[in-house]
């Protein structure tokens, strides 16, 4: 089973996609689903906060729709935000794989899922990925 899970956030145009790929599916491209959208952010500045927590009530969370820019879409902000969304995958046969692709981020970035520190990234806008296999489950929270 391929399957590509699509997103783009911004800390000034962060995205990535969520890849899901079978080893023995060789010269099928997989598939993709697209979670741009209604996202959950916060301010991130010192005292640093456990916002990575997928047990954290983020209902009182500011919106912002991703991708954007987040001072283009109102937020008028310094320093680091938390972003948050939730989504949910098929799950896995032991012959796939999960990567989150990230299509650029403005400059430093931590990844979060489900309460494990999934990766970490600098540099401008560049692209990068990170194997999410074995932190994926059905429900997902990414931050």
């Amino acid at each position: 089973m391929n399957i590509n899970y699509r997103c783009r956030a911004s800390i000034l145009s962060l995205g990535f996609l969520l890849q899901l790929i079978s080893s023995v599916a060789i010269g099928q491209l997989p598939s993709t689903s697209d979670l741009s959208g209604q996202w959950r952010i916060r301010d991130g500045n010192p005292p640093a906060s456990a916002a990575w927590r997928d047990t954290l009530d983020d209902s009182q969370w500011q919106h912002l729709k991703v991708p954007a820019n987040w001072y283009s879409e109102g937020v008028d902000h310094q320093g680091v935000l938390w972003y948050r969304t939730q989504f949910t995958l098929p799950v896995l046969d032991t012959d796939n794989m999960a990567t989150l692709v990230f299509d650029g981020v403005d400059y430093q970035t931590d990844v979060w899922l489900n309460n494990q520190q999934a990766g970490q990234h600098k540099g401008y806008f560049q692209r990068f990925s990170i194997d999410i296999t074995d932190t994926a489950r059905i429900e997902n929270v990414l931050a």
